[in-house]
């Protein structure tokens, strides 16, 4: 499914985040700033963003419904260190859909895979929800899927069942109507670092990138950072 949206589309191949970590990247993402551009000089939980209008600014202003699905632990930590989202933003925090990788936090301890829950059938239903009872007719729907989707236990062992979640989502979309991309990359003990965080190497930074046909263009290579998401969006 991710190989048929690249087809369809265009593909961004030396796509690289203004920073590789949730919040600070989302802040580059919807604000269009590096984050030395912004008044944010460190990690920390902020109020609404104010440098400059976000892509969820512009987006409201053409009046679209805007959506925004967490994982609920991301709701509660990557959302109050951003908060690029208008005012009457829809939040949508969901339980269930994340196995936490507890050695990112450094306690040390392994993690099950836990079947009690169908993570990717959650949030479907919650985006079939969304367009069912929408009150404008344009939506956007930001979706931040968890690093690791419940039942796996390692970066990147999800990504079946993100591809999966993407073939649903071809039953409410059409694939001009889907943007794929990510907030940061991840080490994977590559540099013998577990994680990611401030680290700029390769795996960390770059960053996958589909849109909807640019141009008729199918593929990029030149470098561009995700501070141009919002015009390439707009």
């Amino acid at each position: 499914n991710i190989d048929k949206l690249a087809q369809e589309g265009t593909l961004f191949k030396n796509f690289y985040t203004a920073a590789p970590s949730s919040a600070m990247s989302f802040t580059s993402m919807f604000s269009g700033l590096n984050p030395h551009e912004t008044k944010r000089p460190t990690y920390k939980v902020e109020t609404n963003f104010s440098d400059c209008p976000t892509l969820s600014d512009e987006l409201n202003k053409l009046n679209y419904e805007i959506h925004v699905i967490f994982g609920a632990k991301w709701f509660k930590t990557s959302h109050k260190r951003s908060r690029v989202f208008c005012d009457g933003t829809i939040y949508h925090p969901l339980e269930n859909i994340n196995e936490q990788i507890k050695s990112h936090y450094k306690t040390g301890s392994r993690i099950s895979p836990s079947e009690q829950y169908d993570a990717i059938k959650i949030i479907y239903n919650e985006v079939q929800s969304i367009l069912k009872n929408k009150k404008k007719e344009n939506v956007f729907i930001w979706l931040h899927c968890p690093h690791v989707f419940s039942g796996r236990t390692g970066y990147g062992s999800d990504i079946d069942l993100f591809d999966d979640l993407l073939g649903m989502f071809f039953n409410l979309f059409d694939y001009d109507e889907i943007y794929l991309t990510a907030d940061h990359g991840h080490l994977n003990g590559d540099k013998g670092i577990s994680v990611y965080g401030s680290h700029v190497y390769e795996g960390n930074v770059r960053i996958p990138l589909i849109t909807p046909n640019h141009y008729g263009i199918k593929v990029v290579e030149d470098p561009i950072s995700n501070t141009q998401l919002k015009n390439i969006i707009l």
